[in-house]
This record gives C-alpha cells, structure tokens and sequence, in this order.
C-alpha cells in the first residue's frame, strides 16, 4: 500500500500554521507503519528536511508541535530519530545557508 503525500503549498502561498500541522497530524494518524518515500538523492531528502522545517516555522512551533514535525519526517524521510535530530541542529544552526563542505566530506563530519 502506497501512501501519498499531499504536498505542501510553495513557500510563496502565505499558508497559516495550523493547516500544516493538522495536515502532519491527519498524515500521522494513518497508520502505524508508514513506508518512506522515495527520494531521487540524499542531497534531495535532505533540501526536502529543510524546506518542511521552513514551511512549519519550526523554531517558533510548541513543543508538543516540534515532536509531531519530528516524527513527520522521520516517517517519510526514513531517517532514525537520531539523524532527525542531528538534522534538526544543523538546520537551526546554519538556517537556510549551505553546509560549508561539499557532499563528499558531508558525510564524515555529519
């Protein structure tokens, strides 16, 4: 059984918060084990992370809300909650700036 995202409106359609939220709640709520979507690339996954994490506004959402977008994208990325978090970090720490390294060193250092 294939499950299929509703995609979330470009990040030019002012869309309020909570329609984003109730939407991971419903997408949540599905089923117990969601199967990950297929992304063409890592560096794919990863501009896919960072642009949910900029639609939600992420570092002004409650705490309640950050687990649910956590477990958002732990359920359609595939990453362990480990690498969420790890993801979650980098993008709070560099915000929409590029890593400072290329693909290649990305993974030893993250």
């Amino acid at each position: 059984m294939s499950l299929r995202l509703t995609p979330l409106p470009p990040p030019s359609e002012p869309v309020p918060e909570s329609n984003h939220l109730s939407a991971v709640r419903m997408f949540l709520k599905q089923g117990e084990k969601i199967p990950p979507m297929a992304f063409a690339s890592n560096e794919e996954k990863l501009a896919w992370v960072r642009s949910t994490l900029e639609r939600v506004d992420y570092e002004h959402l409650s705490r309640q809300d950050k687990g649910l977008v956590r477990a958002y994208i732990g359920a359609v990325s595939g990453y362990s909650r480990a690498q969420v978090a790890r993801h979650i970090k980098q993008y709070r720490l560099l915000g929409t700036k590029e890593l400072p390294f290329d693909a290649a060193e990305k993974d030893r250092w993250i």
